[in-house]
């Protein structure tokens, strides 16, 4: 028979817990979005790489964790788009896309370009073609994410 915890104890744990989920938030306010981007791409794919490993192998020294888990988030660039970015950056390669925004938040709308000037070009065309109905966006990705234009046909002052 498995006897309950004492209410006190119980208590503690619950105000803990919460202690630590408040230090969390804290924490993560404090960080630029581009920290938030590598705290969340290396916590979810150190974790991920946790998973997959066997654990008869013992637990890796930090510096081949390191590289599994960087090397695993440049295998999935879509999915970890901060570690990529940096990598891309480092190479001095930015890319340019147009997104538009769609119920469940900005997409992709167009491929990668390596050429601003095209990107541009395609973004107002789809500006003159459907800005009326879609709001669009042109994005350059390096490091970070910079929104370099942005058209919203809801927030377009309708006397200009």
């Amino acid at each position: 028979m498995t006897e309950a915890l004492p209410e006190q104890l119980v208590t503690y744990f619950a105000k803990r817990e919460a202690e630590r989920a408040t230090a969390v938030t804290e924490f993560l306010a404090k960080l630029t979005p581009r920290e938030r981007g590598l705290v969340h791409d290396a916590a979810v794919m150190g974790y991920v790489q946790g998973l997959m490993r066997d654990r008869s192998e013992g637990a890796p020294r930090d510096a081949e964790t390191i590289d599994l888990v960087v090397d695993a988030c440049l295998t999935f660039p879509d999915l970890y788009p901060t570690v990529t970015g940096i990598a891309r950056a480092s190479a001095h390669q930015p890319v340019w896309q147009v997104e538009t925004r769609r119920p469940r938040g900005w997409t992709h709308w167009s491929p990668e370009h390596d050429d601003k000037a095209e990107a541009q070009a395609e973004y107002e065309s789809c500006v003159a073609r459907n800005g009326h109905r879609w709001a669009y966006r042109l994005v350059r990705s390096d490091t970070t994410r910079v929104i370099e234009a942005q058209h919203d046909p809801e927030q377009q002052d309708p006397e200009v």
